[in-house]
């Protein structure tokens, strides 16, 4: 795996952030979507954990059509 280019990242909670980033494994350009996190030092870098999912990077507009209902379906909840 190569270092990953990492696009967006937020704070999940207060040990937890969400990295968004794309990669590249055997070949295959991937983006990933993972749980970082630090539970022994909060002061050093937080890590990647195994939370999360790497999906082919052409998936993306499928990935994004999805997210784009689940926000619909919850502005309707609200």
């Amino acid at each position: 795996m190569s270092e990953p280019h990492v696009i967006a990242r937020f704070a999940k909670n207060k040990r937890e952030e969400v990295v968004i980033s794309f990669d590249t494994f055997r070949g295959v350009e991937l983006l990933d979507l993972r749980i970082y996190a630090n539970f022994e030092d909060p002061t050093a870098a937080a890590k990647p954990t195994r939370k999360g999912i790497s999906i082919k990077r052409a998936l993306l507009s499928e990935l994004i059509a999805g997210l784009e209902l689940a926000a619909g379906t919850a502005k309707e909840g609200a």
